[in-house]
């Protein structure tokens, strides 16, 4: 009888002793039938036991790798904007659910970089967002409406007129009243909308 040349639908891991789908293991050309002995997860849970046994191993990796792309910065940064503008619609999805999953981590990295960009002093972090949205009951700092998940954090002195980057310069904001604000001084603006006089 011939051996067969097609993969086999399933196999047998020799670690968990469990029969998988074939798509549960890795290929290797060594082997008979073209694919690892262990399945995936019993590799990666050897793996992560070797790596906890052994750390000065994950830290030599870890500055290795670093190295690597230190080394070859321009190569990295070449191939991975390659890869986006091929990948534009995933790129777009994943962001997408980032942001939906994630809204004030999303917002509090947004203003970190635009205070990174104004030198502004301080900085805040996604728990004080969530904290300031519950002080202010989920409604807009202007307006007053009930925001759900469609919320900005603003700057209550823009740090384009000085304003720093801690917690106690942010508000939350609906995007209507975050775009009409824009940079003017928080006095002013409030003028304009009616709520000083």
């Amino acid at each position: 009888m011939a051996t067969q040349d097609i993969a086999p639908r399933e196999k047998r891991c020799k670690t968990c002793d469990e029969t998988k789908p074939i798509a549960e293991f890795y290929r290797a050309a060594v082997n008979r039938d073209g694919f690892t002995n262990s399945c995936r997860k019993c590799q990666l849970t050897a793996a992560k036991k070797r790596l906890a046994d052994h750390p000065e191993k994950k830290a030599r990796r870890a500055d290795l790798q670093r190295k690597r792309q230190q080394a070859n910065r321009a190569k990295h940064s070449a191939v991975s904007l390659k890869w986006v503008h091929e990948n534009l619609d995933r790129v777009k999805e994943h962001r997408r659910r980032t942001r939906a999953k994630y809204p004030e981590k999303m917002a509090a990295d947004r203003a970190k970089r635009r205070a990174r960009l104004a030198a502004a002093a301080g900085t805040y972090d996604a728990s004080d967002v969530a904290a300031i949205f519950a002080l202010q009951k989920g409604k807009c700092a202007y307006c007053r409406k009930k925001l759900g998940t469609a919320y900005d954090v603003d700057h209550i002195i823009p740090l384009s007129r000085g304003g720093t980057n801690e917690r106690k310069n942010i508000q939350i904001t609906c995007p209507k009243c975050n775009g009409s604000k824009g940079a003017k001084h928080p006095i002013d603006f409030a003028q304009r909308i009616g709520r000083l006089v």
